[in-house]
């Protein structure tokens, strides 16, 4: 993320709260898949965005983000077209599927 357009924020980790996970805490159905991206925390399903533009607004947090502004412009390509599903309250993952990898 670029600081001066994220709200202040140099980057996805510095924008939010993040930790250590113990092995096995939350499994990973395809860890060797970089077409995937996901992002543990207690949530349940809240927003799906399908066909993902570079351009669409995808709401994080409450602030609005683009893939560019998430995954800066080296990776962001990658997941144009895909699938942004976004979970709130019990299990959240926020899960990405490239179709261009």
């Amino acid at each position: 993320m670029r600081r001066t357009e994220n709200r202040g924020f140099a980057s996805w980790d510095d924008a939010f709260f993040t930790r250590e996970l113990k092995p096995g805490v939350r499994p990973i159905l395809n860890p060797d898949d970089i077409s995937l991206i996901y992002n543990p925390c207690e949530s349940t399903v809240l927003h799906i965005t399908r066909g993902v533009k570079k351009t669409d607004k995808l709401f994080l947090k409450g602030q609005t983000y683009t893939i560019t502004d998430l995954l800066n412009i080296q990776y962001a390509d990658s997941f144009i077209g895909g699938e942004q599903c976004i979970k709130g309250f019990l299990i959240h993952r926020i899960i990405i599927v490239g179709t261009r990898l």
